[in-house]
């Protein structure tokens, strides 16, 4: 069987993720199979002659939480149970915390008092999103990216990174 799972649940068959054997990781104190996601009559039986899985559809939903999410960058740390902890951040200016209008002699606003202005020094990094991935997760979004990355410096430039 052609299987291809994502970095959900590494440490399980495909038997234990559709329920079929019970894990001890995930054990059931009341043996009752929970979490079957097909039923016994669609499991393939590698000793019939029946057509072979190769396949299998995976529906894809946006979650409540979706955005999109402009990045000018990442900080990147290694938590202590080997996950990766890729910080996304845009970067901009400081916007001023108070500006400052002219009025002519009937009090209506004329321009803006740059001189005036009260910003902060410096720049700002705003954190936006914290993606925590496995080395499995990382590996992953590395080939995505390499290939991504490979498929544009050809397209655009005309050469390979």
């Amino acid at each position: 069987m052609a299987l291809i799972l994502s970095d959900t649940c590494p440490h399980l068959t495909f038997a234990e993720l559709i329920g079929n054997v019970p894990t001890k990781r995930h054990a059931n104190p009341a043996g009752k199979q929970k979490g079957i996601m097909m039923s016994q009559e669609k499991v393939p039986n590698p000793a019939s002659n029946e057509k072979v899985v190769t396949s299998v559809r995976v529906h894809q939903q946006k979650s409540a939480l979706f955005r999109v999410v402009h990045s000018d960058g990442v900080w990147c740390s290694i938590n202590a149970w080997g996950n990766v902890h890729l910080t996304f951040y845009s970067e901009r200016a400081p916007i001023p915390t108070s500006v400052y209008f002219a009025l002519d002699e009937k009090g209506a606003v004329t321009r803006e008092e740059v001189e005036k202005r009260e910003v902060k020094e410096g720049w700002f990094r705003e954190l936006e999103v914290d993606i925590v991935l496995t080395r499995a997760g990382a590996r992953s979004v590395y080939d995505v990216l390499s290939n991504y990355l490979k498929a544009m410096g050809e397209k655009i430039e005309g050469t390979e990174e």
